[in-house]
């Protein structure tokens, strides 16, 4: 069972690349929807990724935000699983820069 609260201290962007990392794509992209289920700053985090400017994904971000923006992101990632590593190097990106 994957983890679904960060450790103590450990930030949101943080703790969704150490989760994600190892994972193949299609469950990388299955649980990164699950938790935006749970967890409303999952959407604020991808709302970051997506204001990018190398994400490159598609004018379809351009208008997500929160929950919404989420589940229209997870689905994309389920329906293109060999673009879902762009969604975890996005993540990589946002926790390093915090």
């Amino acid at each position: 069972m994957l983890p679904t609260v960060p450790r103590d201290g450990e930030s949101l962007g943080a703790f969704i690349v150490r989760v994600i990392e190892g994972l193949p794509p299609e469950q990388a992209a299955e649980w990164l929807w699950a938790l935006g289920a749970k967890s409303p700053d999952v959407g604020d985090a991808l709302n970051q990724i997506v204001r990018l400017p190398d994400y490159g994904l598609g004018l379809a971000y351009s208008r997500m935000s929160g929950m919404a923006g989420f589940g229209e992101l997870g689905q994309w990632c389920r329906d293109h699983p060999d673009r879902a590593m762009d969604v975890i190097h996005a993540m990589q990106r946002v926790a390093s820069a915090a």
